[in-house]
């Protein structure tokens, strides 16, 4: 890895929001690739799941459960092609 280390400004790209309130929950997507890029986009579905679109048109739905104490953490991962699902992973 070479962050924080220079030359790379053009390929680091971030985004930070505030909010207020008493809980917050932090995602990081990382672009796994120095070449073309393979993250469209990301969007948080709800507190608890996102979804990753990928420019080779699958989309990845990350679910996190459990951190609240209403149960054990969990972790799902669900693989669209268009509205079909192609793949599963899950923690449990």
């Amino acid at each position: 890895s070479d962050h924080p280390l220079g030359g790379v400004r053009d390929r680091r790209r971030g985004l930070i929001v505030r909010q207020e309130g008493k809980s917050a929950r932090f995602v990081a997507v990382i672009e796994p690739h120095l070449e073309a890029a393979m993250v469209k986009d990301v969007e948080a579905v709800s507190a608890e799941e996102i979804e990753v679109t990928l420019t080779a048109g699958r989309s990845h739905i990350i679910s996190v459960t459990g951190l609240d104490g209403d149960g054990e953490p969990s972790v799902r991962m669900s693989e669209y092609t268009g509205s079909t699902l192609t793949h599963l992973e899950s923690s449990h």
